[in-house]
């Protein structure tokens, strides 16, 4: 059976039996709903729900760092991602610092090295992983 989008509607979980209905639904499948500080929707068919998402909101900090090692060697560009992350905390309680892979400033095993974790196409400099 094909399902058209036309058919499928998003749900904002905002009272308290969307609440009931999200935690029900996704202990159904093993999930656990535990954070509530970013938004959740359900995704709906027929009535029912089929799924989920949460919106997260979590400020995002894509850096640039100059890829001459003279002008800015990987202790440098390290020191400063630590302290843009405690920045980013400081300013917005979480923050998520990376580096995108096309803008890295060295290899990979360079970026590993220094304590980079490589997530998808981007570099993550994460002090507190």
């Amino acid at each position: 059976m094909s399902v058209s989008v036309s058919d499928i509607m998003f749900k904002p979980v905002v009272t308290p039996d969307d609440w009931t209905l999200l935690r029900s639904f996704a202990e159904s499948f093993d999930h656990k709903i535990v954070d509530v500080t970013n938004p959740y929707v359900l995704e709906m068919h027929d009535g029912n729900p089929i799924g989920y998402f949460q919106i997260v909101r979590t400020p995002t900090f894509f850096t640039a760092w100059h890829k001459d090692a003279s002008i800015c060697p990987p202790r440098l560009m390290r020191e400063a991602m630590a302290q843009l992350e405690g920045y980013a905390v400081l300013e917005h309680g979480e923050a998520l610092v990376v580096i995108p892979d096309k803008d890295a400033a060295f290899s990979e095993e360079q970026m590993n090295a220094i304590g980079f974790k490589k997530l998808g196409n981007l570099y993550s400099g994460n002090a507190n992983e």
